[in-house]
């Protein structure tokens, strides 16, 4: 599948997902809790997924898109924060879900409109040919069916349960441990 066809139903299901989500603001329920989880799942996949399979791929081409994926690797960074603040408040009265919810669907507009319509796919059509975006599909499927475990681990462990800490002998895992690439880490790029 092209690669911009897979990144755009992806944001594409993200946004169906927020507003189901929205409507779930207001009161506690056991749909919004495991909604909220499937949601951060998907959203983290495809962060991963596409770092992996498109990210690392366009950087080696001659047209610079340095600039846009240290971009993306930030805005995935600040998108894994709300989404560890929406796993850890649950929907009702005092409106924490509802903030990070909001801010979650701010931080994914923002990146989605960037790359669907402002930089990325008008350069990824011009510089990859439709071969070359079928196979970065692959690619991102691939890391998406090998990060699935650990970000479902994490995603799991990250939720609190009706507001109460995880079970003994069960901790807490940072979102940010999903593995990322030791040769291909923005992170040190960015110190």
């Amino acid at each position: 599948m092209d690669i911009l066809k897979l990144i755009k139903k992806d944001h594409d299901e993200a946004f169906e997902a927020i507003e189901k989500l929205e409507k779930m603001t207001d009161s506690p329920s056991h749909n919004a809790e495991k909604m909220t989880q499937e949601f951060a799942i998907a959203v983290l996949l495809h962060a991963k997924s596409e770092e992996k399979g498109l990210y690392e791929m366009i950087e080696s081409k001659k047209e610079d898109f340095k600039d846009f994926t240290l971009e993306g690797f930030i805005e995935h960074s600040l998108v894994e924060n709300t989404l560890k603040r929406l796993l850890s408040v649950k929907p009702g009265g005092n409106g924490e879900f509802k903030a990070a919810l909001t801010v979650t669907k701010e931080l994914l507009e923002h990146h989605a409109k960037e790359e669907e319509e402002e930089e990325l796919f008008p350069k990824i059509k011009k510089n990859f040919s439709a071969e070359e975006r079928d196979q970065m599909g692959q690619l991102m499927l691939a890391a998406k069916e090998k990060f699935r475990p650990e970000v479902e681990k994490m995603v799991l462990n990250q939720t609190t349960l009706n507001g109460k800490a995880p079970a003994k002998g069960k901790t807490k895992m940072p979102l940010a441990a999903v593995k990322k690439s030791p040769a291909k880490s923005k992170e040190s790029r960015l110190q």
